[in-house]
């Protein structure tokens, strides 16, 4: 059974966390990709090209994965990005079949650009929040992240056992 929502959850519509953290997000995403729209470059790339420094040799269906992106759409990403000569896929030693993909070296300084960009727009995102109330938010927000992760894995189906034909 689930717990009880304190009152202040239920009452107070009007400090909807969920609604606050989608605006900063789309917020935070718009006022990035502003700053990064002279690279040329779309959401679904800049998204792969961060996802990929952090997970070097990643296959492509886990980054689509891990992007929630659809693998149509991150094969045409990754087309586009090898094309530009910002990445590089590998044949795979363990698995044949799938590609790893490696940031190149022109990538490499390319993130350079965009970590510094990413950097000013956290900058200008956290005017007026002192370092304390950061030290506070962070901790709140990992634990509603772990806490919807615990839902998710929750609520997974467990897989059905196909009955023998006969």
């Amino acid at each position: 059974m689930p717990k009880k929502l304190p009152q202040f959850i239920i009452e107070d519509d009007a400090s909807n966390e969920s609604l606050h953290i989608t605006e900063i997000s789309r917020l935070y995403k718009k006022v990035f990709e502003r700053h990064i729209e002279d690279m040329n470059l779309t959401r679904s790339q800049w998204l792969t090209i961060h996802s990929l420094r952090r997970n070097i040799g990643i296959s492509q269906a886990k980054l689509a994965e891990l992007l929630d992106m659809e693998p149509i759409t991150m094969a045409a990403t990754i087309n586009r990005l090898k094309k530009i000569g910002l990445i590089e896929t590998r044949i795979d030693p363990t698995d044949h079949r799938a590609n790893q993909i490696h940031p190149t070296p022109k990538l490499s300084k390319l993130f350079i650009d965009i970590r510094r960009l990413a950097l000013q727009t956290r900058r200008e995102a956290m005017v007026g929040i002192s370092e304390n109330e950061w030290e506070q938010l962070v901790p709140i927000l990992e634990k509603l992240r772990q806490n919807l992760n615990g839902t998710l894995e929750q609520m997974k189906k467990p897989a059905r056992v196909k009955k023998p034909h006969g």
